[in-house]
């Protein structure tokens, strides 16, 4: 039998719906909770997750949130069947992982912002070079 789940969902969530279909085709049990009707629950779920959005679900101690632990409901479901596989010795071993992802998806975010920026520079130089033509060109003119 596998280990219930609990579900924190919104009730107007349609992604949430489709989690909880896809886990109850998975004969995966799981305990809903409604976000808003509980809210020292789910408040201490966004302090420990940093996320405020639904569907978070807390399987085996560990928070999964869409987004940052998987993509979509079929992705969840194959991160869910092979979690019983994964095991992790101490917190610190957890936290040390966890830190590692946290600096690479830092590195490539600052890596596209900066490739961004240098595309936006020579856009910059560009503009200025015409309009600076235009004006050179206007006072021969005169």
């Amino acid at each position: 039998m596998k280990e219930k789940i609990i579900i924190y969902t919104n009730e107007n969530c349609n992604y949430c719906s489709q989690v909880k279909d896809i886990l109850t085709e998975n004969n995966y049990k799981f305990e809903e909770v409604v976000a808003n009707a509980d809210s020292v629950e789910w408040n201490k779920v966004i302090v420990t997750t940093g996320v405020p959005n639904t569907p978070i679900l807390l399987f085996k101690g560990t928070y999964f949130v869409p987004g940052r632990d998987f993509n979509d409901e079929n992705h969840l479901v194959n991160i869910l069947n092979g979690f019983d596989q994964v095991k992790v010795t101490t917190t610190n071993e957890l936290i040390l992982e966890r830190i590692k992802t946290l600096a690479y998806f830092f590195n490539n975010a600052f890596a596209r912002l900066y490739t961004d920026i240098q595309a936006i520079k020579k856009n910059l130089d560009i503009e200025s070079q015409g309009f600076n033509t235009e004006e050179n060109g206007d006072k021969s003119a005169s």
